[in-house]
């Protein structure tokens, strides 16, 4: 009987123990639930915070994307000028260089020409000479 009753006592404490260990885990259990719940709401927020952020960088994304492209036309057109300016100073350096080859021509006809000035000078210093000579012969 005494063993009977040893059993009873330990299923009780049994039991107590069980009681007490189910009511920790509920509360933690429950502690959990609320931990749960307060992430999920912490959860849902950041996914709607996430959607906005993602609208606005659509929005800004969309808006870069039409500065690039009025920026890459600006590079367009600045490319354009350049080149026309690359091609107007090649036909200006034509020019120059036409220029200075005739300028070069010219000079070296002026030296022709200063040179035959001077033998047309010397030679009617000459003539002058001869012609006074002749006259004072003459008279």
């Amino acid at each position: 009987m005494a063993e009977l009753e040893n059993m009873i006592q330990e299923k009780e404490q049994f039991s107590s123990e069980q009681l007490r260990q189910c009511a920790e885990v509920s509360s933690e259990l429950n502690q959990l639930r609320a931990e749960l719940a307060t992430y999920h709401n912490r959860c849902t927020e950041l996914e709607s915070r996430m959607i906005q952020d993602q609208q606005q960088l659509g929005a800004e994304k969309s808006q870069i994307m039409f500065e690039a492209e009025k920026l890459n036309q600006e590079l367009n057109t600045i490319n354009t000028i350049r080149r026309e300016q690359d091609t107007m100073m090649e036909k200006l350096k034509e020019r120059v260089t036409l220029l200075e080859d005739t300028n070069e021509k010219v000079a070296e006809e002026l030296v022709e020409y200063a040179t035959c000035l001077e033998e047309e000078r010397s030679t009617a210093r000459h003539l002058k000479q001869e012609f006074e000579q002749l006259q004072s012969e003459h008279e």
